[in-house]
């Protein structure tokens, strides 16, 4: 799905089944996080995410996290519904990023079937 708002889409993905989407989520010129929704449609494979972070993120070191949903258990499911810490429902992994200017670029594994890749700034 092509954005119009844009001249150049932001983000990109390299690799990987060629059936994986990807959903942005910042405010340009207010966020301090940008939260990338990707779900894989296709069978998963590997892939490189492009992001044009400069617009969002500017040179600002980061910390790039993937969570993914743990296996569904009915009684953590329970247990965070009735706390309402849904934290223990997810896993989180740190990916491997680089920049080269407009984009970072992460490292993303085989996805079954979606996660999201978090981005924010380090103080």
């Amino acid at each position: 799905m092509q954005d119009g708002r844009y001249a150049e889409p932001p983000v990109a993905m390299a690799g990987g089944s060629g059936r994986l989407t990807a959903f942005v989520r910042a405010r340009p010129g207010q966020a301090a996080t940008v939260v990338i929704h990707l779900v894989e449609w296709g069978q998963g494979a590997a892939a490189v995410l492009k992001v044009r972070s400069e617009p969002v993120l500017g040179e600002a070191a980061v910390r790039v996290e993937l969570r993914l949903p743990r296996p569904y258990d009915a009684q953590a499911h329970a247990a965070a519904e009735a706390s309402k810490d849904y934290q223990g429902l997810i896993s989180k992994a740190s990916l491997k990023a680089s920049r080269q200017r407009p984009w970072m670029s992460i490292e993303v594994p085989a996805l079954n079937p979606w996660g999201m890749v978090v981005i924010e700034k380090q103080d």
